[in-house]
């Protein structure tokens, strides 16, 4: 038993270094810039999430943009917000909409009749939105 966790912990271990050396080599290869330490990214924190979570209901055509008009599949569109407004307010996550929606806080939980999103996913939207939103 001993042996098969310290085995687990060497294939954890090689795991992590490995899409270490895969994200370092990206960001020497320019194709991914790195955010600063502390920095949310929207393409490496942010858009991944929407993507998983969201886009089903918020692309072109997709149900949650026909009700709401909220596309998620692009930065402008996330920005754009729906019908009745902006769904982020940068610098201020607490105001935000999105914030919100994702966080229970607002009547509606989104994704609508989903698994909520996880409190790390929260915290990073929450965290890009206070960091001003940008399009890094």
């Amino acid at each position: 038993m001993r042996r098969n966790s310290q085995s687990s912990l060497l294939a954890v271990g090689a795991a992590l270094l490995l899409g270490f050396a895969a994200t370092a080599a990206l960001a020497e290869s320019g194709k991914v810039k790195p955010p600063s330490p502390g920095e949310a990214s929207f393409a490496n924190d942010i858009q991944p999430i929407l993507v998983y979570r969201c886009l089903e209901c918020h692309k072109e055509g997709g149900q949650g943009e026909v009700e709401s008009g909220l596309r998620l599949d692009t930065y402008e569109g996330l920005m754009k917000g729906t019908k009745n407004g902006k769904i982020i307010l940068p610098g201020n996550a607490l105001a935000s909409t999105l914030n919100q929606l994702v966080s229970g806080q607002a009547a509606l939980r989104m994704p609508h009749n989903k698994k909520p999103l996880t409190p790390c996913e929260v915290e990073s939207i929450r965290r890009w939105i206070q960091q001003g939103a940008k399009n890094n």
